[in-house]
């Protein structure tokens, strides 16, 4: 006779995280389709712990400072904001809160269909995947004014009329391909279709397991990373040996 099945492992209780990741603000509008999530803290957080250790690195002919501050001008020019002196600025003169951590999401279901069960994948064999990103924002209208800004200047872009798309509360602007939205201080762009996943998330976030008791943060304001999906890691390690110098 056979024997009887081992009987379930009982359950672990886990002590509750001690902190939240801040990336989980912006994780929770995770859309349905995305396979991939990147998270970022705040970008001025990020760079308060990169220049002091840039300097440290750098070679003594390199002035981090001074390259900085060239990189910085460059950007505010080009931005219309001349007076700023931190990338910090220059995003809040655009509507952009760089205080607040951010999200990009990714779908590439267009290359899962045309690399199909292919062993060997170059990188020509990929199509580029559907994005979409989340910001927090200081100003919705400079964040908006930015955004129709560049729409104005893309070539595929320029002159299409916008179409309000409805998604419960939240009204897209949609431009064939592409849309976006601002709603709870946040904006969010790219991809229509993950765009449209994104709006239904505000009204009902992604659960997730990142940053609970089975999967704590290691720090509040740590980058995080988020796969999902077996075609998209089968995608990836096929893909790697393409990267290989």
């Amino acid at each position: 006779a056979e024997a009887p099945p081992a009987p379930p492992a009982p359950a672990v209780d886990r002590p509750a995280p001690a902190f939240t990741p801040v990336v989980g603000d912006v994780l929770q509008y995770l859309p349905d389709n995305a396979q991939l999530a990147i998270g970022l803290p705040p970008i001025n957080g990020i760079l308060d712990k990169a220049l002091p250790f840039a300097k440290r690195v750098a070679p003594p002919e390199l002035d981090i400072e001074k390259e900085y501050e060239n990189i910085i001008r460059d950007l505010a020019r080009d931005a219309d904001v001349p007076d700023a002196k931190t990338l910090g600025e220059i995003a809040a003169a655009k509507g952009v809160d760089l205080d607040a951590p951010l999200a990009v999401f990714a779908d590439f279901n267009a290359s899962f269909k045309k690399v199909g069960d292919k062993t060997e994948i170059d990188l020509d064999d990929l199509e580029p995947p559907a994005i979409a990103g989340v910001l927090c924002l200081k100003d919705a209208a400079k964040a908006e004014a930015t955004v129709k800004e560049l729409i104005s200047l893309s070539p595929d872009l320029s002159g299409v009329t916008a179409e309000s798309v409805s998604v419960g509360d939240i009204a897209i602007q949609a431009y064939d391909a592409y849309g976006y939205f601002i709603a709870d201080n946040k904006i969010a762009l790219g991809s229509l279709d993950l765009v449209k996943q994104v709006a239904e998330r505000f009204a009902n976030p992604a659960s997730l397991k990142y940053g609970t008791a089975d999967c704590p943060a290691t720090a509040p304001d740590e980058a995080a990373i988020l796969m999902r999906g077996k075609q998209f890691v089968s995608l990836l390690k096929r893909v790697l040996p393409a990267f290989d110098m």
